[in-house]
């Protein structure tokens, strides 16, 4: 009785959202009615209701600007990201200047659930994120490894890696992060 909807800058996570949730999500751009190469749109009518907008980071100051006027008094809105992620594509770092200009309420969440507490990733994530690298950033630990390499060697680098992991681990349990695809 209670509509909730539940958006994403992204397809993927708009998926993940389902995925957690068992509640249809779509992309931001899907639920206001935009096309990606287009700056004119049919606006939809949004319900009254709650919306929850995922990855909140990844989104840039036109597409935050048309949610907001996409917005009725009866809609109760809940940003969720975090502020660390990279920002994103297009210009503005919407998630990261809201919660710096303490506007709104905010919760942040401190339990850190897709690393060990003993992890190394947390402590050099923490040193990046204060501007900071360890001396140790480059050395091999159990939970981290640094390899140097030219660009021109990334992709077989990659394969050598992913070839050792497979050793070890199913491909369906492996992903590879990049910051662009080519």
């Amino acid at each position: 009785p209670f509509p909730i909807m539940l958006a994403a800058p992204t397809g993927r996570a708009a998926k993940r959202m389902t995925e957690t949730t068992g509640l249809p999500a779509s992309t931001i751009h899907r639920l206001l009615g935009l096309t990606i190469d287009s700056d004119e749109y049919e606006p939809k009518e949004l319900p009254d209701g709650l919306l929850i907008v995922d990855e909140m980071s990844m989104v840039d100051t036109y597409l935050f600007r048309t949610l907001l006027m996409s917005l009725h008094p009866g809609i109760r809105l809940i940003l969720v990201g975090d502020k660390d992620q990279l920002p994103s594509v297009g210009p503005g770092q919407v998630f990261a200047d809201l919660l710096r200009a303490r506007c709104l309420p905010a919760q942040e969440l401190t339990h850190i659930h897709r690393q060990d507490s003993q992890s190394s990733i947390i402590d050099l994530a923490h040193a990046i994120n204060m501007g900071q690298l360890p001396a140790d950033w480059q050395q091999q630990k159990a939970d981290r490894s640094f390899i140097l390499c030219p660009p021109n060697q990334l992709a077989a680098v990659v394969g050598q890696v992913v070839a050792k992991a497979a050793q070890k681990f199913d491909l369906n349990d492996m992903q590879v992060l990049a910051p662009m695809y080519r």
